[in-house]
């Protein structure tokens, strides 16, 4: 059975409410911050990569079906990950969400994939150059253009085969 609207709505909604309490928990906490290149960074280069890594694997878990396409928000842990935390967290996320990704197969495997790394690694090189002026509002407005750009693989890849099969 195909969601509504308003499932798709909920799904979205969740997921920048979660994003939104992770983001509060770890900047008042600390955890991630102040990381100076020694070796208790690798901890938390590790326990960034975890947290925003499962995020991602719960982001595929919890896709609806709509119009015979699963919606999901997997780019959404290594978006996060990245524009808070920087490269190596977004990229680590990136990997274990398109990792998880390719388990699953299909006809869109790839381009799901390749769509995840993409995310976290342009994200990643966005936070390094501009991490001092990353807003709410630019970071809505990043992660809306990296879901464009989830959606043009994917496209393109579905006209490919398309093309191909004709």
């Amino acid at each position: 059975m195909d969601a509504t609207v308003g499932d798709v709505i909920v799904l979205f909604g969740v997921n920048l409410g979660f994003a939104a309490i992770l983001g509060i928990i770890l900047g008042k906490t600390r955890l991630l911050d102040d990381m100076k290149g020694d070796f208790t960074d690798w901890i938390k280069y590790s326990a960034g990569i975890v947290i925003f890594g499962i995020m991602s694997l719960l982001g595929s878990i919890a896709s609806i079906e709509y119009g015979g396409a699963l919606l999901n928000v997997r780019d959404g842990g290594p978006i996060y990950g990245s524009l808070w935390f920087g490269p190596v967290i977004g990229i680590g996320a990136a990997v274990i969400g398109a990792a998880y990704r390719f388990t699953l197969g299909g006809a869109t495997m790839v381009p799901c994939c390749l769509a995840t790394l993409i995310a976290g690694t342009a994200c990643g090189i966005i936070w390094y150059f501009y991490r001092e002026k990353i807003t709410t509002l630019i970071a809505t407005l990043i992660a809306v253009v990296m879901g464009c750009v989830h959606i043009l693989l994917v496209c393109a890849s579905s006209l490919r085969t398309t093309s191909a099969g004709l």
